[in-house]
């Protein structure tokens, strides 16, 4: 009883920041990033003097980000300020990576796959680049593996490498092409899917690479993204029950277990691979 208590009240406490923020108030985002993460004894968060560290397993040493963003309004999270992006992957480390990086962790059919290629990339990683860095400690056998992390808005970029998405495949800066390119939550905005597949169509090896989105529903934009892609892709969509229910029992997002939201918030698990051309 005094744990679902609790659990009340940081639900009501998340969704007291997202108010002021939709108030257009400043809020000190380090509140939003303070849900509990302790998945099995792994990916272990915590986050001290605006320093969010995650202990991914016994065996590796802590990965520590410097949140870029302290504080925000919604003008500010929502439009660019001067970025190419806008800042919604300076506010925090969202659900839908954390949960990927667990996926692929637990995951060791595909855990062993990524791990012995040559060439990975995280496209939108945010200020973190939770995911490309884990593969990064858990790579340290393969000294061939490449791993670019990137996102387009220049405060993230602190940390990692700045790749804007454009429809015009001769402004990518990157020049190889992708085993495996992973991607998490960067599907609510529309108005870059266009430049999203074209970006892809571009990086993903053309034989067999594979492009793995962990994304919420968000009410039609994931659906619309897909909708779009799979004139280029070969599309698999998971629903990922199992996850879904690791994401409300370990995570305790800022929705009850029962909302109505359950469903387009929690992450599903998109696989693409190029169509082969004739």
């Amino acid at each position: 009883m005094e744990q679902q208590e609790s659990k009340k009240i940081r639900i009501k406490n998340a969704l007291g920041k997202f108010k002021q923020i939709l108030l257009n108030k400043k809020v000190d985002i380090s509140d939003l990033n303070k849900d509990h993460l302790d998945i099995d004894g792994l990916f272990e968060k915590t986050l001290e003097n605006h320093i969010l560290s995650y202990k991914i397993s016994e065996d590796l040493p802590l990965l520590e980000f410097e949140q870029p963003i302290q504080e925000i309004t919604l003008d500010e999270l929502v439009n660019s300020m001067g970025n190419a992006v806008d800042n919604t992957g300076n506010v925090r480390v969202w659900p839908s990576e954390e949960i990927l990086a667990y996926y692929i962790y637990i995951n060791e059919d595909l855990r062993k796959s990524v791990l012995s290629q040559k060439r990975v990339l995280e496209l939108g990683a945010g200020q973190s680049g939770l995911i490309g860095f884990m593969i990064g400690q858990l790579s340290i056998d393969n000294s061939d593996i490449n791993i670019h992390i990137t996102d387009g808005n220049s405060k993230c970029v602190q940390n990692i490498f700045e790749l804007l998405w454009t429809i015009d495949e001769s402004e990518i800066p990157l020049h190889d092409t992708y085993d495996y390119i992973f991607i998490s939550d960067c599907l609510f905005f529309q108005d870059y899917h266009d430049a999203l597949i074209s970006t892809l169509k571009r990086l993903v090896n053309p034989i067999d690479g594979k492009i793995i989105i962990m994304a919420p529903k968000r009410g039609t934009t994931m659906q619309r993204f897909i909708d779009k892609a799979q004139n280029d892709f070969n599309i698999e969509i998971d629903h990922c029950p199992q996850l879904q229910e690791l994401m409300l029992s370990k995570l305790q997002k800022q929705f009850e277990e029962k909302s109505k939201d359950h469903d387009d918030m929690t992450p599903h698990l998109i696989t693409l691979n190029l169509k082969k051309t004739i």
